[in-house]
């Protein structure tokens, strides 16, 4: 009976080993998240395309966010239309408004910066584009 167990447990712990090793082995890697820097936002922004409760709306077609380098912002799409002191921190832009506002930046790059945020407990999603330079 010995044998017999040596010879079933030895197929099943090398089995055993195998997917172990194929499980360690086939882990996805670690992305390495890029920190949003201030100077990735600084610049004027035009809106592309705005979202109010998650439908595309033409209200705010000539909505602006200018982000300058002394970490304040100018927006018209805010009730209050002056230059604002802002924090960033990871992927939330708050704003030193009085309603503390925050964006989510879901994507920045170059030239598109995707951010969410509620306004009077509505959900918005912004997509704005750098203007063209020419």
């Amino acid at each position: 009976m010995n044998l017999s167990l040596r010879a079933y447990f030895g197929p099943c712990l090398l089995f055993c080993c195998l997917i172990l090793s194929l499980y360690i082995g086939c882990k996805p890697e670690s992305k390495s998240v890029k920190l949003i820097q201030h100077t990735d936002l600084e610049g004027e922004w035009l809106i592309h395309k705005a979202y109010k409760a998650e439908k595309e709306t033409r209200l705010l077609s000539n909505a602006y966010i200018n982000f300058v380098p002394d970490q304040k912002l100018n927006t018209n799409i805010l009730p209050i239309q002056e230059s604002m002191p802002y924090s960033l921190e990871k992927e939330q832009i708050t704003v030193a408004d009085s309603e503390n506002t925050v964006f989510n930046v879901d994507l920045v790059t170059s030239d598109t910066l995707v951010m969410r945020t509620k306004i009077r407990n509505i959900d918005f999603k912004f997509i704005f584009t750098k203007p063209d330079k020419s």
